[in-house]
């Protein structure tokens, strides 16, 4: 048993060994390897060393716990730094809790404040923001399936501004350039007109599938010898059904009350016959079908006007487009007369604002604080109306 616990009581020391000259042990390593201590009955330095600081660190845990569950508005900056500084000299470190501390210290949102009521997370950078401070509540969150901050929103203007101007300097760079831009626009139209043919295409079908509907329900209701779907209107005589006896009585829809009917029948004529029950569920059953017909054609007709409505839209189109053709042709014209002058100003505006030879060349192109153009971006802008270029897209974009 001695030798058993001897052989225990070594390999204790041996998995702490290095706690008395300053090395670090995690908080639940160290509460594991004090309770097996206790049990053991050690009390070598390693076992009194690691005892105190296991300890400390609970007292310490415990004073950062009290902070975090506190409200955000009533803590203390300098409370929170001293017990980080504190926790830097610990030999059992509590990582989890020193981590809930440093976000207390941690500035968020464009305020730098720290972490406090509703805040949204940018699904862009992960960077957080107060509801109050972007002007976001909760129930808009809950309506916004990504939120962007303005940071984001702002680099992604700037790239997309530099994507273009990067474009258009590629573009002026000699005449490989500006073939490639123009297959580059010619493809894109392409595709363009390709896919606005493929839906010219599909709502023909699908009008010419509503009008054979149309004309099959109609087809349908005259096999049947159905009466006209409209409703008669006022003034008009309404229809008059033979009943199997051979008299006359008003169709279903124009039946008047029961003291209105009794006058009527005091005053028809002799030999004018009353209809019978059957007679009147043969109208109903007539009048059911009779509104089942307009129903299915007014659908019928509905769908061929929205068919008709987007081939008259998607038509429109393609004559925009060829209209467009036709222009970007005689662009293409004017842009081969200007080239050489344009590459020119393209070089101009990469040497002076785009790509400046220095640090400092670059700091002077920067546009002002006060929103106004830096002096090389203005004598970029006067190279263009010296070269009458000024009118062209490029030089406007």
């Amino acid at each position: 048993r001695v030798r058993n616990k001897t052989r225990d009581a070594n390999a204790w020391v041996r998995s702490v060994q290095g706690i008395t000259s300053g090395k670090k042990f995690p908080y639940e390593t160290a509460r594991i390897r004090a309770n097996e201590g206790d049990r053991l009955n050690i009390t070598c330095p390693e076992y009194k060393t690691l005892g105190a600081a296991v300890r400390a660190t609970k007292r310490w845990m415990t004073k950062a716990k009290k902070l975090c569950s506190a409200s955000q508005s009533k803590v203390d900056a300098s409370e929170v730094t001293e017990l980080m500084n504190e926790h830097a000299a610990f030999l059992v470190t509590a990582d989890e809790q020193f981590e809930e501390l440093r976000q207390l210290t941690t500035g968020y949102c464009l305020c730098r404040q720290s972490h406090d009521g509703f805040m949204i997370s940018c699904d862009t950078c992960g960077e957080w923001f107060h509801g109050e401070c972007i002007g976001v509540t909760p129930e808009q969150a809950s309506k916004v399936e990504k939120y962007i901050c303005v940071r984001c929103s702002t680099l992604k203007v700037y790239n997309d501004s530099a994507s273009v101007v990067a474009t258009i300097i590629q573009k002026w760079s000699g005449p490989k350039g500006l073939t490639k831009s123009r297959t580059l626009l010619q493809q894109r139209f392409t595709r363009k007109v390709r896919t606005t043919e493929r839906d010219l295409a599909k709502a023909q079908e699908e009008k010419a599938k509503f009008e054979q509907e149309l004309r099959a329900l109609q087809a349908k209701a005259a096999a049947r010898k159905l009466p006209p779907a409209a409703a008669p209107s006022a003034g008009v005589q309404a229809p008059i059904i033979s009943s199997p006896a051979g008299a006359k009585h008003v169709a279903p829809g124009h039946v008047q009350s029961s003291s209105a009917n009794l006058s009527a029948a005091q005053a028809r004529p002799s030999g004018f016959a009353v209809p019978s029950q059957p007679s009147k569920m043969a109208n109903a059953l007539l009048l059911g079908a009779q509104t089942q017909q307009v129903n299915a054609e007014n659908a019928a007709r509905e769908r061929i006007s929205r068919a008709s409505n987007v081939i008259n839209n998607k038509r429109k189109l393609l004559e925009n487009y060829h209209g467009e053709a036709t222009a970007r042709k005689t662009n293409e014209a004017r842009e081969d007369a200007i080239a050489s002058t344009m590459k020119r100003w393209c070089d101009s505006l990469r040497r002076e604002v785009l790509c400046p030879v220095s640090k400092e060349v670059a700091e002077q192109s920067r546009p002002l604080r006060n929103g106004l153009l830096s002096p090389p971006m203005e004598k970029v802008r006067t190279l263009a109306s010296t070269l009458k270029v000024s009118h062209m897209a490029d030089v406007a974009t």
